[in-house]
């Protein structure tokens, strides 16, 4: 399926109720990757996404090219770990840096009670680990096990970019969290500000939600 038909057919108003009668709870945002881009999985991941992760499509910007300003901000989590400087950063940024991917906001509409949210069941059972030797076969991620690391291909050993030998194009990224999405959504979705202040409201009123239900409980 071409990925314009999956989006019209997915195109789903976030305020809308899903075939359940209940409304997606959270939300995630999700880019597809310059090698994926250049293989052409783009519809192959959004497909496998929709229907196994019960998730519908709330907004697309496709064929987006990416400035390292933009890069830098959306990876500013990734710059340390543990108080020390990852050192893949440096090399991730540029790579994804100046190359066109394909960006997504997408809302749970499964409502699944299991313990865990909608960022982890996507994580853990479709898109699994940051590297793709850590995969399993059932996993989006693993199809990179088959193609080359970024540094063999996109990073000229001349450039000398600090990390780049540790840094891997995994293929997909995916939010960890509703509040990672909504920051993610505030960098790729500036120049729609009134798009971004809806997601920030449903963010609020969905937290509002939530700890009336944990009241309710209590």
């Amino acid at each position: 399926m071409a990925i314009d038909q999956l989006i019209d057919e997915s195109v789903y108003n976030f305020d809308a109720e899903t075939e359940r009668g209940e409304r997606p709870r959270e939300f995630a945002l999700i880019i597809i990757k310059p090698m994926a881009m250049e293989k052409g999985l783009t519809p192959v991941i959004m497909q496998r996404l929709i229907s196994e992760g019960q998730c519908v499509i709330e907004s697309a910007k496709l064929g987006t090219e990416t400035t390292k300003e933009k890069v830098a901000q959306h990876y500013a989590g990734s710059r340390f770990r543990d108080g020390k400087p990852t050192t893949y950063y440096p090399g991730l940024v540029h790579y994804i840096s100046e190359k066109v991917v394909d960006i997504f906001v997408i809302a749970d509409a499964a409502s699944i009670s299991d313990g865990r949210t909608f960022q982890q069941r996507l994580r853990q059972d479709l898109i699994g680990p940051s590297n793709p030797e850590k995969t399993e076969p059932h996993h989006i991620r693993s199809m990179a096990r088959f193609m080359d690391y970024i540094r063999e291909v996109d990073i000229p050993a001349e450039e000398d970019v600090p990390g780049s030998e540790d840094a891997i194009d995994n293929l997909v990224h995916c939010s960890d969290s509703t509040e990672s999405a909504l920051r993610e959504i505030e960098v790729w979705f500036k120049e729609n500000p009134e798009m971004v202040e809806q997601f920030r409201e449903k963010h609020y009123q969905l937290q509002d939600e939530a700890d009336d239900t944990l009241t309710k409980i209590g």
